[in-house]
């Protein structure tokens, strides 16, 4: 295997197929560091071993050629070929990574067993010297119960915590995102996964969807500019997973939105993040063409979206769009409540509330500016509130003194009370 690695080598090392194939790669480039930190340890144990037991896979390196001297000693035709098979592919893996970002475990799987039937052997030989010196047999017992402790290890975070599982739950994700998205919106995910790429076409998702960062280097001005161009073109941008934290490129994406537009949902789907991004400036099609309703003589609702179910965490994200009609003397407060039957044990017909000021603050009542659209996101916690039929509604306040602006209809000036109903929610 070896010799037909060494033939093969130069067709996969040419520049025409490293530099111009179009593939970069999404792991890092060569790292001296990463193979004792991380491949080694990864083909030992998975990808799935504590960090903090991240000493054992050092023990494992110093221990492979120390195995490796006592299979020469006992068979050397054995010991020449598990060392090629240990070696080589990890050899071309560095060579080839100095020009693409590939440098990880698994294009040098072939390498692991080759590893384990050496640990083994040293541990058998071990035991077996320990019949003239036990102390031998101390060091072959403390060697196996650190490669049981470590496969156990990596066994168990993998069967049972949600950070180690194999791959996202891209199922669920696009699931929810079938039900919640735009026909015009943009997917950006994350992780630079493939696979997201498969269940996003299997699904037949609206919209359209790219992978950013495309990979560990992707530059911050590049970037920049797609996140540009797309924010301007799509209805909103929902950026999805979470991009590898040892990536140059991490966190790039989420700086940017985070400037240059408006968060408006923030949920997880089965631990994968989901955040909704849309333009600081609402569209026309955002709002409606005639008010929703006026409180007092100074401001309207000319908006509402309400999603067809809540989120994953039990929230309710609710957007409404005001347009300002005059500045006010007072900073005045939001509310958002879900009315529905009186609580049996409070009496309260109150079973949800979200209130604030405008944009949670950083817009004031006695300074917006007169018809520009406000959008403003609210979020209602739902999860603890019984199946049944319920009212949404909204209004203004004084919070010095509880005093509500009346709602007048925008169709013939009449008062209509104190709130305004948005529209029924029935929660199964």
């Amino acid at each position: 295997q070896a010799v037909i690695a060494l033939l093969l080598a130069p067709w996969y090392l040419q520049e025409r197929l490293l530099v111009s194939s179009g593939y970069g790669g999404t792991t890092g480039g060569f790292d001296p560091g990463v193979l004792f930190t991380d491949i080694v340890p990864t083909l030992i144990f998975g990808e799935t071993l504590t960090p903090s037991f991240q000493i054992i896979g050092w023990l494992v390196i110093i221990a492979l050629p120390l195995s490796l001297i006592l299979m020469w000693r006992q068979k050397q035709s054995s010991a020449i070929l598990l060392g090629l098979l240990t070696v080589m592919p990890i050899i071309l893996l560095s060579i080839a990574a100095t020009r693409l970002n590939i440098f990880t475990a698994r294009y040098v799987l072939v390498s692991a067993p080759a590893m384990m039937i050496l640990l083994t052997g040293m541990v058998i030989t071990l035991w077996r010297q320990g019949g003239r010196d036990r102390a031998w047999r101390v060091v072959s017992l403390g060697l196996f119960v650190g490669l049981l402790g470590g496969s156990l290890t990596s066994l168990s975070n993998y069967q049972t915590q949600i950070d180690y599982a194999k791959s996202p739950d891209w199922r669920a994700l696009v699931a929810y995102l079938g039900v919640q998205m735009h026909p015009d919106d943009l997917v950006v995910q994350a992780a630079a996964d493939e696979a997201f790429t498969f269940y996003f076409a299997e699904y037949d998702l609206p919209g359209d969807h790219i992978r950013l960062p495309a990979n560990p280097t992707h530059s911050r001005a590049e970037i920049a500019a797609i996140l540009a161009e797309r924010l301007t073109a799509h209805h909103s941008i929902w950026r999805v997973a979470q991009t590898f934290s040892d990536w140059p490129s991490a966190g790039i994406v989420e700086d940017w939105l985070a400037d240059h537009a408006q968060l408006v949902r923030s949920t997880e789907v089965n631990a994968i993040p989901v955040r909704q991004y849309m333009p600081l400036a609402a569209r026309s099609d955002e709002i409606s063409t005639e008010p929703l309703a006026v409180f007092g003589d100074l401001v309207e609702l000319v908006g509402v979206h309400v999603p067809p179910t809540p989120d994953p965490s039990g929230d309710l994200p609710v957007r409404l769009y005001w347009q300002p009609l005059r500045t006010a003397d007072r900073s005045y407060k939001i509310f958002l409540h879900l009315i529905g039957a009186p609580d049996a044990a409070t009496g309260s017909p109150l079973w949800s509330q979200d209130d604030q000021f405008p944009q949670d603050g950083r817009v004031d009542t006695q300074s917006w500016q007169n018809g520009e659209v406000v959008r403003d996101v609210y979020s209602l916690p739902i999860a603890d509130v019984p199946a049944g039929r319920y009212d949404l509604v909204v209004g203004f306040y004084d919070p010095a003194t509880l005093e509500r602006l009346r709602v007048i209809a925008p169709t013939d000036g009449l008062v209509e009370g104190d709130s305004f109903t948005i529209q029924p929610i029935a929660l199964p």
